[in-house]
């Protein structure tokens, strides 16, 4: 089995992206697969994952912040800082911009904290937003 890396690594996003969806399905999100009873999900862990990988599907990254609008009370903020401090993270500059959506669109002085606490650059902040 002679597989490209360009074929590989195609053929890996696309599995991530169906793992993605497959889970926000299982939370509620309205998506193209169904989700699978058999998994547990990780709200948190999705996520942090999905900051990373989702930007590959627009959709699946608009479905996300659609959910956390409504259903960001659930997540344990803690946690996520827990996690961010003993895992390496490419993400932290689009959860800082998550974070200070989510702090503008609530009360919830949980995001405003996360916002401030995880490194953001300027410039990937407003990216997302603005």
């Amino acid at each position: 089995m002679n597989t490209s890396l360009k074929t590989f690594k195609g053929e890996y996003q696309t599995l991530l992206l169906d793992f993605l969806w497959c889970q926000w399905s299982a939370l509620g999100v309205a998506g193209q697969v169904r989700a699978e009873e058999s998994r547990i999900v990780d709200p948190e862990a999705l996520l942090l994952l999905t900051c990373t990988v989702g930007r590959f599907d627009a959709r699946l990254f608009d479905e996300m912040l659609d959910w956390l609008q409504t259903n960001g009370w659930l997540l344990n903020v803690s946690r996520l800082k827990r996690i961010l401090r003993t895992e390496k993270f490419a993400g932290e500059p689009v959860l800082a911009a998550i974070a200070g959506l989510l702090a503008k669109g609530t009360g919830a002085p949980k995001w405003k904290q996360l916002a401030a606490s995880v490194t953001r650059p300027a410039a990937a902040a407003t990216l997302f937003f603005h």
